[in-house]
């Protein structure tokens, strides 16, 4: 302690004693010389005394004191550091522990180097920002480790600080393994297996079934329920669905196995809800899964989490005719009212429409004209997919073509708005007119995409048919409408189906010769309809071109793209990918080619690769065996990124 400190200290309590002492010597000194002067000495004595040996004892104690408290805050200090929580540990830049907290020694580690224990990217990621922090594994423990870093002379100090969150994390691991999981499970033939008069067959179908579901759910260690309406209902832990995925489910191919003499498919489809915020987004998202997987064909597993992401598993076989006459008759019953309500009726295709797309319109065209309804189909730009029979359909004078802009004003607020052969509204004929669209009807035969439309008043999709003018054909059947009908009207109808089912070769089922065959009985004429599918000679040798192209790039698989830009290029890619699916060899088939603005991309499939899962992820969609997508990238850049999707899904 500095003397001359505490003799600035002392000093005015020695001036007040010296001034006291004085004036009592003085007093003294009036009645007594000889004591008021030995007074006087004696104060002077003492003032002495007090600056000589005074602050130095001052000091001496006053430094024994700062010491004392100094061991005492040590000892506290080390008290704190060792009994805390958190363990430290100071390093050079090399990683070489110089300093660390008893904690530190007893339970992280007596290394003296951090090396192998936090790696040089978690090292600098935590001096990049203080509140960075890093989880680190040593032995069975786990720690949150923060850091702090100080220069001092020249010399850079890095403080550690290792939080033990081992039993944090064990709560947080048993929570997301533990969290419950809903799935519903809704066999896809439970009408043919409980319907009444039940076939031995059947009942032994149906209980062999039960028990393949059941066994599965034990094995998993669920909870399982069946429901009145043959739905299954099943709770497990989302420890679970690693393991499930990793599988691909295996419960769908042990529903396919099941042996039958029965003519239809044994499939399940199943929707599964993970990771949501109470059981009732549980139970709405599970909901969700299953009416996607129903609608994109049903035999496949599809998940929704509570983020909103979307899974698809499965779909190994086309989708079988699961439809049935009652429901053609309540959509076409449920049609004519909506369509009787509204004021007028608006159509709407996908963007280019092809055969299919329009002749599903003027179908639909022709039943609102049957109900007294003006009807006005959307078109935009004619491509040669259409031209011919567009130019067919003006000659009539039957039908209100309207572009965009003229449907906007035309629209009202009791209109109708029917979307065909199509249920995505960003690839539609006209996108302005779905974003709020009123009452919608959707009819549609691919399968249910995440990015469709919702909220339809009433929705009609139904993957298992050949086509939408499969479907429109069976609605204009089935109506109470005593319209007569045009032939113009029933060949489009019959020139839509014919060009998806490739001539009637390609996904035909007992239902679509049903309805080519209601068509002819009323008049529609296929040699007429083979006069819509003329090509131009040009339009023929840019298609022989791309197939020539072509090349297998392994696993039965054939690209092929052009760098030739033609406003039908839509087209002329189906029907590239369509020849090339015909060589000996090729189990699927992708073309891109560059239209007017995009890169159109077109996926054919004899069943064995599923085109929609692969064009979903360029943006488009379609069916299993049917799809198609359009691009900003350029022709060769999307057979690209084709590939990268094939490789990735394991097909190549």
């Amino acid at each position: 302690m500095n003397k001359k400190l505490i003799t600035q200290v002392l000093q005015p309590y020695i001036r007040i004693d010296m001034i006291a002492m004085v004036a009592f010597s003085l007093v003294v000194l009036r009645y007594s010389r000889l004591f008021g002067v030995l007074c006087l000495i004696a104060s002077a004595a003492v003032v002495a005394f007090q600056n000589t040996f005074g602050a130095d004892a001052a000091a001496a104690r006053l430094e024994n004191l700062r010491r004392q408290g100094a061991a005492e805050n040590n000892e506290i200090t080390n008290n704190f550091i060792d009994g805390s929580p958190v363990y430290m540990c100071v390093c050079d830049v090399n990683g070489n522990i110089k300093w660390n907290s008893d904690g530190f020694r007893k339970n992280v580690t007596e290394q003296e180097n951090l090396d192998g224990i936090v790696s040089a990217p978690d090292i600098e990621k935590l001096f990049d920002d203080p509140e960075n922090t890093v989880k680190v594994a040593v032995s069975d423990r786990i720690f949150q480790v923060c850091a702090s870093s100080k220069e001092e002379a020249g010399y850079s100090k890095r403080m550690f600080f290792w939080e033990d969150i081992t039993d944090a994390e064990e709560i947080r691991t048993r929570y997301m393994t533990e969290r419950p999981c809903v799935a519903i499970i809704a066999i896809d033939n439970y009408e043919e297996l409980h319907g009444v008069g039940l076939s031995v067959e059947q009942a032994n179908l149906a209980a062999e079934l039960d028990r393949r579901i059941r066994a599965w759910a034990e094995g998993l260690g669920a909870s399982i329920t069946r429901g009145s309406s043959g739905n299954y209902l099943m709770l497990f832990e989302q420890r679970r669905m690693d393991e499930l995925r990793r599988d691909k489910f295996p419960i769908m191919d042990e529903v396919r196995g099941i042996s039958s003499e029965e003519e239809f498919p044994t499939t399940v489809s199943i929707g599964i809800a993970q990771e949501c915020e109470g059981f009732s987004q549980l139970q709405e998202f599970s909901r969700d899964a299953l009416e996607l997987a129903l609608g994109r064909g049903g035999d496949q597993v599809v998940i929704k989490r509570g983020s909103g992401e979307i899974e698809y598993y499965g779909e190994a076989m086309s989708s079988a005719e699961r439809r049935n006459k009652g429901k053609s008759r309540y959509v076409a019953h449920a049609l004519e009212q909506l369509i009787a309500a509204a004021d007028n009726v608006m159509i709407i295709g996908h963007a280019r429409p092809d055969m299919d797309c329009f002749g599903a319109a003027v179908g639909i065209s022709a039943l609102a004209a049957g109900a007294g309804k003006a009807a006005f189909i959307v078109m935009n730009s004619i491509y040669e997919s259409v031209d011919l029979i567009y130019t067919a359909a003006r000659e009539t004078g039957r039908f209100n073509f309207v572009t965009t802009e003229e449907a906007m004003a035309l629209r009202g607020a009791n209109t109708l708005t029917i979307f065909v052969d199509c249920h995505i509204a960003a690839i539609s004929e006209a996108p302005q007119l779905l974003e709020d669209p009123g009452k919608l009807v959707v009819i549609d035969h691919h399968r249910l995409s995440k990015n469709g439309v919702e909220n339809a008043t009433l929705a009609y999709m139904e993957p298992s048919a050949s086509s939408t003018s499969e479907l429109v054909t069976e609605i204009l059947e089935y109506s109470g409408t005593k319209a007569s009908y045009s032939r113009f009207e029933l060949d489009a109808l019959l020139a839509g189906i014919t060009v998806d089912t490739k001539n009637f070769c390609v996904n035909t089922g007992a239902r679509t010769f049903d309805a080519a065959s209601w068509l002819r009985r009323n008049g529609a004429d296929s040699s007429a309809v083979q006069g819509y599918f003329k090509l131009r000679l040009d339009f023929f040798q840019k298609k022989v071109n791309m197939i020539a192209a072509a090349e297998i790039i392994g696993n039965g698989i054939a690209v092929s793209y052009t760098k030739e830009k033609d406003p039908s290029m839509q087209v002329l890619v189906a029907q590239a990918a369509d020849e090339l699916l015909q060589m000996r060899g090729v189990r699927a088939a992708f073309v891109a080619g560059q239209g007017e603005s995009e890169t159109m991309v077109s996926a054919r499939s004899n069943g064995s690769v599923n085109c929609q899962t692969v064009m979903e992820q360029l943006g488009g969609g379609g069916s299993l065996k049917v799809a198609a997508a359009q691009v900003e990238d350029m022709p060769e850049k999307a057979i690209q990124s084709v590939v990268e999707v094939l490789r990735a899904q394991e097909l190549l």
